[in-house]
Order: structure tokens, then C-alpha cells, then sequence
């Protein structure tokens, strides 16, 4: 395998020619005959793995299903990204430390080159935002393209990041200082949000205009994803639709019969503070934009929910 190979994988794919040789250089490629263990039920590894040639069997959220070399789900990492792995035929694999997986992808939030400017010695949103469950679904080499996209912008206290009954054109970052989510016209306070949360996503999902006001309670910064980019690389990468809800626990956005919950899309926030995190959740009913979005709010949560198919 040549180091423009490696390409093939999301992970690499952004990555400059002049980085690709160093990270060949970091792995170990793995010669693994058909039935072979990759990954133990119950077992965890310290090694980031990568289907080159070959299929596996894959246990995850959708249960036992065969990966082949060249498939989409093949160019993302076969590990981590599910609970047990076993080889159907003789494979050949890439393998990395995992404390060198970080590296290797550019993953170090200190330091990513490219990433705009933000006038603040605040340093923390940088590891609470990308420690979220949300940007946890996401490969390291993810988070620098989404960094290095965002755009930087300073705010005075009393500035309105967001307006009631805008266009949704991107979703935010706070990185410095506090902000309110309040009503329109002059209505009370929904929440408030510290430097690492991210904000303006809703609208940007459901295709509706904004339906609050963002206002900063003290000087600070944000930085700005444009909405196409936000729905490639964030949202259609963590929310993965289903075609069955087999085996999986029913929200339902109406009435639907069996389903175990059901709450309107407003209500979604309120219900994934309860709901166990060990659980596999499908989310049925409303519109598909209703649905993508519940999904979204969920798995935010750090739940594995996926919305059904229209």
C-alpha cells in the first residue's frame, strides 16, 4: 500500500500529500485468515483498525452484518465503532497504536494548524466541544476539517448572535464568554449556554427560520459552520438512517401504536435527560426533517438513536 492509499479511509482523506507517507509510516499492516477473532465481545482494544482488503463480520448498534473491503462502512475505522469483529475471509488490515491514532489524524485540539484565531486565553471549549458525545461520533481527522471551515467572530455584551425569524444559514460554537437563548420579542430565558456548546442547529436541520434569539451576556467570541458543511460532515455522519426498527426502542413523534414514548419534537431535549444511555432507539413519526432532528438531539445526549426511513 502506498501512502495515496490511504486516502480510500475519511479519516486520511483530508490530510495533505506531505503528512500521508508519516502516517504509513506509523502503521503495522496485519495479515488475519478467515475466522479469526478481530475484536472479543466485551473486549476493548488499543489499536485503531482499518479494512484494506478482505470482509469481516461486524457486531453494532444494527447487529452481526458483513463488511467488505471497499464498502462504505469499510472506510471508516472498523475499530472503535463496534462491540465485536470477526474475519469471514483472509484480510489484510492497517493497524495504529490508539495513543498514536490521535496523532496521526491531527486530532491534538491545542494545536491543529489552520483552525481561525480566537481572542481568548480560554482553552477549554476547545476539549469540552470536542469531548461531547456528538464530536466523540466523529473521527479526529473530522474534527479538523470541521475546525479548520469555522469562521471566528467577537461579540460585545448584549449582541445578538442569532435572531428570531432569520434564515438558519449555520450553526455555532461559543468560545468565550455567556449567552442566552430567550424567546422572541423580549421573552424569557430557555437556556444558557458556556464555551464548548454548540448552538443554531435546530433550524438548520428542520429547514425552518430561527425560532429564538442567542444573545451574549458577556464579550466573547464564536465560531460559524456553514449549514452545507454542517450537514456533511456532522450531521449525515452521526445520524444514520434505518430502513427497520428491529430490536430497537420506538420514540414515536405522534401517536403511533407500540412505540414507547411518544412526545413532540419540542420535547425531545427533555425526554433524552431520561432516557437510559444503554439503550438502541428508533425515532418514528412527524416529518423526516422532525426526525432527523430528534435523532440529532439524541445522540447529542450521547444515545444511539436513528431515525426511520420515510
Amino acid at each position: 500500500m502506498n501512502a495515496e492509499q490511504l486516502r480510500v479511509f475519511h479519516d486520511f482523506e483530508p490530510m495533505p500529500a506531505s503528512a500521508l507517507a508519516g502516517v504509513l509510516a506509523r502503521g503495522h499492516c496485519l495479515r488475519v485468515p478467515a475466522g479469526r477473532w478481530l475484536v472479543r465481545p466485551g473486549r476493548a482494544l488499543a489499536s485503531r483498525l482499518y479494512l484494506q482488503a478482505g470482509a469481516v463480520e461486524l457486531c453494532d448498534a444494527v447487529g452481526w452484518r458483513p463488511v467488505r473491503a471497499g464498502e462504505p462502512r469499510a472506510r471508516q475505522p472498523l475499530y472503535p465503532g463496534c462491540a465485536a469483529a470477526r474475519t469471514l475471509s483472509d484480510c489484510r488490515l492497517l493497524s495504529f497504536d490508539a495513543r498514536a491514532a490521535d496523532w496521526l489524524v491531527g486530532a491534538d485540539p491545542a494545536d491543529l494548524p489552520g483552525v481561525p484565531e480566537v481572542a481568548t486565553d480560554e482553552t477549554s471549549w476547545q476539549a469540552r466541544f470536542l469531548g461531547s458525545p456528538l464530536m466523540q461520533r466523529l473521527g479526529p481527522a473530522a474534527w479538523q476539517r470541521v475546525l479548520r471551515a469555522m469562521t471566528a467572530a467577537a461579540h460585545d455584551a448584549g449582541a445578538r448572535v442569532i435572531a428570531a425569524g432569520a434564515p438558519a444559514d449555520g450553526c455555532h460554537v461559543l468560545c468565550k464568554g455567556r449567552a442566552e437563548i430567550r424567546a422572541p420579542d423580549g421573552g424569557p430565558r430557555l437556556a444558557t449556554l458556556s464555551p464548548g456548546d454548540l448552538f443554531g442547529e435546530d433550524a438548520l436541520i428542520t429547514g425552518a427560520v430561527r425560532n429564538a434569539d442567542v444573545v451574549m451576556t458577556a464579550p466573547g467570541a464564536t465560531l460559524e459552520l456553514a449549514a452545507d458543511r454542517f450537514e456533511a460532515w456532522i450531521l449525515r455522519v452521526v445520524v444514520e438512517p434505518l430502513d427497520s426498527v428491529a430490536g430497537r426502542c420506538l420514540i414515536s413523534l405522534d401517536r403511533r401504536p407500540r412505540a414507547e414514548w411518544c412526545v413532540p419534537v419540542t420535547e425531545v431535549r427533555a425526554l433524552a435527560a431520561r432516557l437510559p444511555l444503554e439503550g438502541a432507539y428508533a425515532v418514528v413519526g412527524g416529518t423526516p426533517r422532525e426526525r432527523y432532528l430528534a435523532a440529532f438531539l439524541l445522540t447529542r445526549r450521547g444515545l444511539d438513536a436513528r431515525p426511520l426511513l420515510p
